[in-house]
């Protein structure tokens, strides 16, 4: 026991020292700490194994009254005789109630009502059985009979012809669609070949045109070219390349060459 009477904070000081909580701390036995009073604190006090009020109480605690142990003690062992004696009553009752049971009186008959509802079970689960692979064979019965009548052969067949009558037919109409553009196409090729210029040319006519360097310029008027100046001349079939000796301009703005 640690411990002092009241004083002043100077006085219960020592108890706040470091060594002394060490001390305290380390030590092999357990520690009460009682200093001061009810509402003095200090460091002993939290580093202690148990903490009194007082002097007084630390001594109460550390030595109990020795007729209060005994009446526990007496108190503890009643209830403990107590308790073993409900649990070997309980333990008793049970026992009675096994031995009086008809599975330890006759074992077989135990034996029979298992047997008993095991075959109960047993037809009950044939029956379901049964039951269910009829259902099933109905059920395949009537998707047979179905199939049979949706006729997947004859379905077919009919789908086949149809897609072929619709494939006649929508080549008829590709070739229809194809014809109005290429009797459109042939009628306009026939309106460009009227007016082409080589159609004019494949009458005798040709064009003219004075080349200067890559470029050439095709020559409307005679006035547009010199002597020396070199020429293409495009016919009907093929090209003509010449030079220019001689010019003679038109007589006439308007009319025809001189």
């Amino acid at each position: 026991v640690v411990t002092r009477g009241g004083g002043s904070l100077e006085d219960l000081w020592s108890f706040n020292e470091g060594v002394v909580a060490e001390a305290i701390w380390n030590t092999s036995v357990p520690v009460v700490s009682a200093v001061g009073h009810e509402s003095d604190t200090c460091l002993s006090d939290f580093v202690a194994d148990c903490r009194a009020h007082t002097p007084t109480d630390a001594a109460q605690k550390v030595i109990p009254d020795r007729r209060e142990l005994l009446d526990r003690i007496e108190r503890s062992a009643n209830r403990m005789s107590e308790a073993v004696d409900a649990l070997l009553l309980e333990r008793g009752e049970r026992l009675g109630r096994a031995a009086r049971s008809r599975v330890m009186r006759d074992p077989e008959h135990h034996l029979r009502e298992r047997r008993l509802h095991l075959a109960e079970t047993r037809a009950r689960l044939s029956l379901a059985a049964r039951r269910l692979t009829d259902g099933v064979t109905e059920r395949v019965a009537a998707a047979r009979r179905g199939l049979e009548r949706q006729a997947p052969a004859r379905r077919l067949f009919a789908a086949r012809s149809r897609i072929s009558s619709a494939g006649m037919r929508l080549v008829g109409c590709g070739r229809d669609v194809l014809a109005a553009p290429e009797r459109r196409i042939a009628l306009a090729a026939r309106s460009l070949e009227s007016i082409s210029p080589l159609r004019v040319l494949s009458r005798g006519y040709s064009v003219t045109s004075a080349i200067r360097g890559d470029e050439e310029r095709v020559v409307a008027d005679a006035a547009d070219v010199a002597p020396g100046d070199r020429i293409a001349t495009r016919l009907a079939r093929g090209r003509l390349v010449s030079r220019v000796e001689d010019v003679e301009p038109s007589s006439d703005e308007g009319g025809e060459d001189a």
